[in-house]
């Protein structure tokens, strides 16, 4: 009797904690939303079609940056995170400018998600970096367009608002070009 009542509060004892995980978890999650809802991070999911199917045709990159995308997508950032770096150890990636922006991006995103901005700071930099190297035009502008936005919504975080002035006034020089009256009233209202 002793034991099954030593078991019995054992197993109380782990469901309370557990629940107790679940909701700081839901927290984090909910946090993290609000967070990605008032900010609006440009998103590449906003590319283009040719864009997208341009990323490569290596299904294990791939598999890894779709991965990545299923865990950010539940807000699992730490997991996304992971997963979207393993795309960088693939050889013939330097080779492939719109999966490296692409990969750099999201990383960024799931560091600003975590409220990581400086961490964030360095992946959307190294995003516009490989942007800026990108030889088509149309690809271009729509990264660099990312790029600048995102950088300057992590530079705002980070208290430096006329840099981020500065890029949010780039990305939106790129959006007129681009004649994109959804992502103009983006920048606008960051």
């Amino acid at each position: 009797k002793l034991i099954a009542t030593a078991v019995f509060i054992i197993s109380v004892v782990g469901i309370i904690l557990n629940d107790s995980k679940e909701n700081e978890d839901n927290k984090d999650s909910a946090y993290s939303r609000k967070l990605q809802e008032q900010n609006q991070l440009f998103d590449i999911d906003g590319l283009s079609k040719s864009y997208i199917d341009s990323l490569g045709d290596n299904p294990i990159v791939m598999n890894d940056f779709n991965v990545g995308q299923q865990h950010q997508n539940r807000l699992e950032f730490k997991k996304a995170i992971f997963q979207y770096e393993k795309c960088f150890s693939h050889p013939g990636i330097n080779k492939l400018d719109k999966l490296r922006f692409s990969v750099n991006i999201k990383i960024g995103e799931c560091y600003y998600s975590l409220s990581l901005w400086n961490k964030a700071k360095i992946y959307f930099e190294s995003a516009l970096n490989v942007a800026k190297g990108m030889q088509e035009l149309q690809g271009k502008r729509e990264s660099l367009e990312i790029a600048y936005g995102n950088l300057g919504i992590a530079q705002r975080e980070l208290g430096a608002p006329s840099h981020a002035i500065e890029n949010f006034q780039k990305a939106l020089e790129i959006q007129k070009i681009l004649k994109d009256e959804k992502r103009i009233a983006e920048a606008k209202r960051n």
